[in-house]
């Protein structure tokens, strides 16, 4: 951290009034304020953002004494081939952290994501960014384009699957699933042991992640590869982070795997892969049943997909409960 880019005092755009934006490198603050937020999630705290090997700065936003909420901002938003940090950060934008009542909080956020990215604008910088889910209004972005009279941001819409786990319980999580997933399970729990792995199954889990790429004849870069075992190590090491292995149990061999990321309310699908053998076994299936099970187990409210935004994916985590809610990735506009 350390470049101080956007810091500055912003008049607000429709409204006598300004924020500053001041960027932190106390770690314990940003996170302390990012847990009083409607947005929380594990891909913004300090400790997973550190874990992505890139350059950023976190601002706080601020007026008077208040603080409203804070920004991330990545220096090198392509910072891997064909990559960005929206690929490992799936909400890594914005947070607000004010008292405001329901009217008010909404236009003063809208003017918060207008002005901040205004500023991004105007130093003439590249941006791609996604915003957490439980932010639905995106007009700050379209009265960018209007009141600048040309498209200047692209708003593109990015939808994930929520399993609202707070009415569920072991008796009834089943009834969650469809029943060819339910169908599924009864086979592959005959077939397959789960096990969770440690640091000595991380390359394992690598293998396994590379090659499910390279089946596909989809190239997967070193850095990328890099990225992902640094995410599984430091999450691990954090326990917000939970590897599990799926066994063949007459070859011996490992087929499938999952890395779940938990914070207090929330567990995320964030790593998954199979090859050929797991998937003819239905360890996808049996993985994700898993990870449902072991987050109602430990409290969790919600289960987070991580993405339904390509048919097969998103079909197959909506067989689990999974409801679509919209989230926006925002950039440049070309």
């Amino acid at each position: 951290m350390g470049n101080k880019r956007l810091e500055a005092r912003i008049k607000l755009p429709y409204r006598e009034s300004s924020i500053d934006l001041s960027q932190t490198e106390d770690r314990s603050k940003w996170d302390m304020l990012l847990t009083k937020s409607p947005q929380f999630n594990v891909f913004m705290t300090s400790n997973y953002l550190f874990s992505l090997e890139t350059e950023f700065s976190l601002y706080l936003v601020s007026q008077g004494d208040s603080y409203i909420g804070g920004f991330i901002d990545f220096l090198e938003f392509d910072f891997l081939i064909g990559e960005n940090a929206s690929s490992f950060c799936t909400y890594q934008s914005f947070f607000f952290c004010h008292e405001l009542s329901m009217s008010s909080a909404n236009n003063l956020e809208l003017e918060v994501m207008y002005a901040v990215t205004s500023l991004l604008l105007d130093l003439n910088v590249n941006f791609n960014f996604s915003v957490h889910h439980s932010i639905q209004d995106s007009r700050a972005f379209d009265w960018l384009n209007f009141d600048r009279g040309k498209t200047v941001v692209a708003l593109s819409n990015k939808y994930t699957g929520i399993i609202d786990l707070r009415a569920v319980n072991s008796s009834n999580l089943l009834d969650l699933f469809k029943p060819s997933r339910r169908s599924e399970l009864l086979k592959s729990s005959a077939k397959i042991t789960l096990s969770h792995g440690n640091n000595s199954d991380i390359a394992t889990f690598m293998k396994l992640y590379e090659n499910m790429f390279t089946e596909k004849g989809i190239p997967v870069s070193i850095p990328k590869l890099r990225v992902v075992r640094r995410i599984v190590e430091t999450s691990q090491s954090s326990e917000t982070g939970v590897l599990t292995l799926a066994t063949d149990v007459e070859s011996n061999e490992i087929v499938g795997a999952t890395f779940i990321q938990s914070d207090a309310m929330t567990s995320y699908y964030q790593f998954a892969c199979a090859n050929q053998r797991g998937k003819v076994l239905n360890s996808p299936t049996l993985l994700m049943a898993s990870a449902i099970e072991e987050s109602l187990k430990r409290g969790a409210q919600w289960f987070d997909v991580v993405g339904m935004n390509s048919p097969k994916r998103g079909f197959f985590k909506s067989t689990f409960g999974a409801i679509p809610r919209r989230y926006f990735e925002v950039s440049n506009a070309e």
